[in-house]
């Protein structure tokens, strides 16, 4: 099981891959992921099944500091879970395009 994520800034959405090919090629299994705030605030995180294998999770962090994210497969902790990340002010200027 590999687990990808990227920067984390305040009400900014984020998104990360669950890849679960090695467990099942087809991704016939279930992903669940609660961000626990600073505050102890516990939040469910919206996952999409990409029907590869692979689940993308999105969750927006609205306070400053520490969150906690539990991914499961399966009821199960993803190896690395819980996972630790730092929401800061600020933006990712990679997101921002001018036409």
């Amino acid at each position: 099981m590999i687990t990808y994520a990227f920067g984390v800034f305040l009400e900014s959405p984020t998104d990360f891959t669950v890849d679960a090919k090695l467990v099942t090629g087809s991704g016939s299994g279930h992903v669940e992921c609660l961000l626990t705030s600073p505050s102890d605030r516990v939040v469910r995180c919206p996952v999409k099944n990409m029907s590869d294998g692979t689940y993308l999770v999105q969750y927006t962090p609205y306070e400053p500091g520490m969150h906690q994210l539990e991914v499961t497969y399966e009821n199960i902790p993803v190896p690395g879970s819980p996972f630790r990340v730092s929401a800061v002010p600020g933006c990712d200027s990679t997101r921002v395009h001018a036409y």
